[in-house]
């Protein structure tokens, strides 16, 4: 969703610095710091995919952010 909103803006996003720029600047964009701290939680999630260290509790309670990080990347642009 971070890529498709990039491409939308021709902002680049082919790699993670891209990506944590495209959240920055939407975060900018919007005044939502919201945005920052649900990308930072994705991450985390990624990192437990490989590590596994997360109990299912704050596993659960992350997806739910990033679930509401996801609605708000596919909003139209305001």
């Amino acid at each position: 969703m971070v890529k498709a909103a990039a491409e939308a803006r021709g902002w680049p996003h082919s790699v993670h610095r891209d990506l944590w720029r495209t959240i920055n600047r939407l975060a900018e964009e919007t005044g939502d710091e919201d945005i920052r701290i649900m990308f930072g939680l994705a991450g985390e999630l990624h990192t437990n995919f490989y590590e596994g260290w997360l109990d299912h509790e704050t596993v659960d309670a992350y997806l739910a952010r990033v679930e509401q990080l996801t609605g708000k990347l596919s909003a139209p642009a305001a």
